[in-house]
């Protein structure tokens, strides 16, 4: 079997669904979806980056999104 070599950005156009890409420490990454930017406005927190936030700060996130 040949596997053609390219780059990640073609690869993830070529997909024919929605694709998540992430990095980081897994044991500490959370995925949420979100009906509005509210609880990232709320919390400082970026549109599509990563932050480095303490675990109080953690906490009362989780908190308000149950």
């Amino acid at each position: 079997m040949m596997v053609e070599k390219q780059t990640l950005t073609k690869t993830v156009r070529l997909l024919k669904s929605p694709a998540v890409l992430m990095f980081g420490n897994p044991l500490l990454d959370i995925v949420v979806q979100l009906e509005d930017e509210s609880v990232l406005e709320k919390y400082g927190l970026p549109v599509d980056g990563a932050a480095e936030i303490t675990e109080e700060k953690i906490q009362e996130l989780l908190a308000g999104l149950s």
